[in-house]
């Protein structure tokens, strides 16, 4: 039985009984990418919901990847950031 990628619109060759939608892996995986997406898109409060639960139980772990974030930020930026602050208390005076 011949079917349709639903992805690349190529035919490919399947069972008669077979749920396959996609003629590859690479195919699933951009159809479940685009579910997931419309998906995410149609409820964000489920989603809201989701993160603020994951803050809440991994609390010192968020926490301390955005330490790290932070000094990794202000190591490669370090010259910007003195700079602007430099503007903000000359316009501040």
């Amino acid at each position: 039985m011949k079917r349709t990628c639903q992805i690349c619109k190529k035919e490919y060759e399947t069972t008669e009984f077979s749920r396959r939608k996609t003629c590859s892996e690479e195919c699933s995986k951009e159809l479940k990418r685009r579910y997931f997406k419309k998906y995410r898109k149609e409820n964000p409060e489920k989603f809201r919901e989701a993160s603020r639960r994951y803050r809440e139980r991994h609390l010192q772990e968020v926490k301390g990847k955005n330490r790290v974030r932070k000094k990794e930020y202000y190591r490669t930026h370090s010259e910007e950031e003195k700079e602007r602050l430099r503007k903000y208390r000359k316009d501040g005076e």
